[in-house]
């Protein structure tokens, strides 16, 4: 799984917007910054339905 980050000028300064890229498609997930990493955990298996023990 890959990720990358991308700013734009509608995010605050502390949201993220990453890019996930699992099997071939790529999803995208904000998260801000104080987020925990099972936080990110957490929203990349909503948008991938992939479990985050994986």
């Amino acid at each position: 799984m890959a990720t990358s980050a991308s700013t734009t000028s509608n995010l605050s300064e502390e949201e993220l917007m990453l890019i996930v890229k699992w099997s071939g498609k790529e999803y995208t997930v904000r998260v801000c910054g104080d987020d925990s990493v099972g936080e990110l955990k957490r929203q990349i298996c909503e948008v991938t339905a992939v479990l985050p023990k994986r």
